[in-house]
């Protein structure tokens, strides 16, 4: 708008001056009555501002049908429809060729127990039989005790004999020797004490002071009781000893017991 107002200003200007330089003085005016001097052209006006836009013009005739485009690009796979209604079964097929024999399955369960049949004809008589002779020989059984014993700081070992005699079936322990030797190899229980636990005792008795003795070699040891399974084989020799350096007490009140069983053959 300033620029405006200053040409408008700078174009009044330069009409003033125009027509100043052209009016004629009060001495010829009379003889120049009504004379007019053309000016110069004045200088171009400012651009006026955008009109309007005019109404909008009638929908022109359809013009012809172009060439076919080019083939697009392949759009992206979209995702994957509803699984569609299960069609007709299909006529069937001609057999298949025999397969190879599986294997053999696990046994299906016991049927039922059929009706009770008729009853035999009588069998003839047996041979007798042995029965009696092998439960006498798989019973084997001792057990055996002191009731009157001291022994103090025994200088060797000393092999126990057994005064009081429980049971011996089979005949297998031996009283004068102490030894129990093993008529059937098999599994037997063997369980052995030394007797009875005072202070007295306590003070001269080393622990433990006795052994089981398979063979001659000792197999467990101990101070007061003591139980064992062991394998045996037929002809092995078991026994008590006291060993050396040590002391034992029995009495009427505390045996010293020994004592085995069979518990199955071999």
């Amino acid at each position: 708008m300033h620029f405006i107002a200053i040409l408008i200003v700078g174009y009044a200007v330069i009409l003033e001056t125009t027509f100043a330089q052209t009016t004629p003085s009060d001495d010829t005016s009379s003889n120049q009555c009504c004379h007019v001097v053309h000016g110069r052209d004045g200088l171009p006006g400012v651009p006026g501002v955008h009109g309007r836009d005019g109404l909008k013009g009638d929908k022109g005739v359809r013009g012809d049908i172009g060439p076919k485009g080019d083939r697009g690009r392949p759009g992206k796979i979209g995702a994957k429809g509803d699984d569609g209604m299960t069609g007709q079964s299909g006529p069937r097929g001609p057999p298949g060729q025999n397969g190879s024999k599986g294997e053999k399955g696990t046994d299906g369960l016991f049927g039922m127990r059929g009706e009770k049949g008729e009853l035999g004809l009588k069998g003839e008589k047996g041979e007798q039989g042995h029965m009696l002779t092998e439960v006498k020989t798989n019973r084997i059984a001792f057990s055996v005790a002191i009731y009157e014993m001291y022994i103090h700081n025994a200088a060797t070992d000393v092999n126990l004999l057994y005064s009081h005699l429980y049971t011996n079936i089979n005949s297998s322990f031996d009283e004068d020797t102490g030894i129990f030797t093993c008529p059937l190899s098999g599994h037997y229980f063997l369980s052995f004490n030394s007797g009875e636990h005072d202070s007295t005792y306590s003070i001269w008795t080393k622990f433990p002071n006795i052994a089981l003795v398979k063979n001659g070699i000792e197999i467990v040891k101990t101070g007061s009781t003591k139980n064992i399974i062991l394998s045996l084989e037929e002809g092995d020799e078991i026994q008590v000893k006291l060993m050396k350096g040590s002391g034992l007490r029995c009495s009427a009140l505390d045996n010293c017991n020994f004592l085995g069983y069979l518990l199955f053959k071999n």
